[in-house]
């Protein structure tokens, strides 16, 4: 018979020496701050777990130390503690429970993604090779009240409405909104659902807004949504022009309200894991190449309208703000240097791109720091995704993987899904705390890429590109 009881001192002893049979030789660091500490043991009394809960400040707790005894792993304990000090917290009002661990722990992640809990972050180790990452759960007696906007299941709306399905119930869908009559259909048994998302906000509880919208249909509903003071989740990107932006930011600076942008790749654990590779070996050269893959099936349910992407009226650029906006904040991150664009070239299919034409393809050649760069983007070829870098050694990465000179050295293969959950929660955090401006000036710096290589294009034509016609 197991029993988890509260002791007084998280440096007691026995406390710390099942910390180091379980973690292996770590600093049990000194710390100003309260901490509350609670064990698990058998009928014997023998420790067989224990938690550590710093208090932080801003009504949060970190769960600080964690362990339990190899021998008594896979048999509850861990979850039996967790749910322990969850309970705890919520009797406490406080804001959240974060921690932190390394991806090379794979048990722990498997418990917190059992409890509920998001990832949200990946930072290099400070302790350990390899990555840590910063999980959350929120602590709430509601549920956050969200809804969506732009809602096809076949397409990105449905990947954040699965998104949300599954941090229930931390969080809650209780409205969708889409101008496609055979999309409403499919939501209409699920949620209240309306083509007018002014209709829909007057008739429903909403904490925050889900966009996930053809790139032109962003202006207005963000308008919307700062009128009636709702956080927002926006899926890139934040605007089709710097004008645009600009304006965004103006209306933030004067009501500050929470916004994260769906741009999961800043804190994917492999690419964390490149850039401190990287960092060691910097790159000569970088390689980035992203394909969006081919037109999904059908729902069942729901007829596939024509790829509003391709429709210039509505889509607001072609594959190089839709994709491009991906691959250029990606060289920002792994390079910490602003990408100068030297050549541009857009295709659509095997040609190029003509006028104000929308291209599928493109190419585009620039400098970021002391590093050559080369980013190559399609909409239509088989989906992928690869980042090759070269300086004293060749480092490749394809979200799962990241192998040096062809060896494997990293392997995460989960965590694309987890950083989905991860923005949405670290939204739920932001809306739930002191509201504080929000700066854009990242997006800004990657949407004057986007401009530039596209003026460029249009100056240079192919003859600049090697004679290709």
């Amino acid at each position: 018979m197991m029993q988890i009881r509260q002791v007084q001192r998280h440096d007691d002893a026995g406390v710390v020496a099942l910390l180091a049979e379980s973690l292996g030789e770590i600093p049990l660091t000194a710390t100003i701050r309260p901490t509350l500490t609670w064990i698990a043991e058998d009928e014997r009394g023998r420790l067989l777990g224990t938690a550590v809960v710093r208090l932080d400040e801003y009504d949060r707790w970190h769960l600080w130390y964690f362990g339990v005894l190899p021998e008594a792993q896979r048999q509850g304990v861990g979850s039996a503690i967790l749910k322990v000090v969850e309970s705890a917290a919520r009797e406490a009002e406080v804001l959240a429970l974060r921690t932190r661990t390394y991806t090379r722990w794979s048990a722990m992640r498997r418990l917190l993604v059992k409890r509920g809990w998001a990832f949200v972050n990946a930072s290099l180790g400070s302790y350990h090779d390899g990555v840590e990452e910063e999980w959350v759960l929120p602590v709430r007696k509601k549920s956050f009240s969200v809804v969506l906007v732009g809602a096809n299941p076949s397409g990105r709306g449905g990947e954040l409405a699965e998104a949300v399905k599954e941090l229930r119930p931390l969080i809650r869908l209780t409205g969708v909104c889409d101008t496609d009559p055979d999309v409403l259909s499919f939501w209409h048994d699920q949620v209240p659902t309306s083509r007018d998302l002014e209709e829909l906000l007057s008739g429903v509880e909403a904490e925050a807004a889900i966009l996930a919208l053809p790139h032109s249909a962003y202006r207005e509903a963000r308008r919307i949504c700062l009128r009636h003071r709702l956080g927002i989740f926006h899926e890139k990107p934040l605007a089709c022009s710097l004008g645009e932006l600009l304006e965004l930011q103006d209306q933030l600076t004067r009501r500050p309200t929470p916004l994260v942008v769906g741009v999961q790749r800043r804190t994917h654990p492999s690419y964390v894991f490149l850039k401190r590779a990287l960092q060691m070996d910097p790159p000569h050269s970088l390689e980035i190449r992203i394909a969006l893959g081919k037109k999904k099936e059908p729902c069942e349910d729901v007829p596939l309208k024509s790829d509003w992407r391709i429709n210039p009226r509505i889509s607001g650029g072609g594959a190089i703000l839709d994709i491009g906006y991906h691959a250029i904040d990606m060289v920002h991150f792994l390079t910490d240097a602003p990408l100068q664009t030297i050549s541009c070239n857009l295709w659509v299919g095997d040609r190029p791109a003509a006028g104000d034409e929308l291209e599928t393809a493109a190419t585009l050649f620039g400098r970021a720091g002391a590093t050559w760069v080369k980013v190559v983007i399609d909409r239509q070829g088989k989906k992928s995704e690869r980042v090759a870098a070269r300086g004293r050694q060749v480092w490749e990465t394809d979200r799962a993987t990241v192998r040096c000179n062809g060896e494997l050295r990293f392997n995460c293969p989960e965590s694309w899904d987890f950083a989905l959950r991860g923005q949405l929660v670290t939204l739920m955090i932001a809306c739930s705390s002191p509201v504080s401006p929000v700066s854009l000036w990242d997006h800004l710096t990657g949407l004057r890429v986007v401009e530039q290589a596209r003026s460029l294009s249009r100056i240079q034509g192919l003859a600049d590109f090697g004679g290709q016609s």
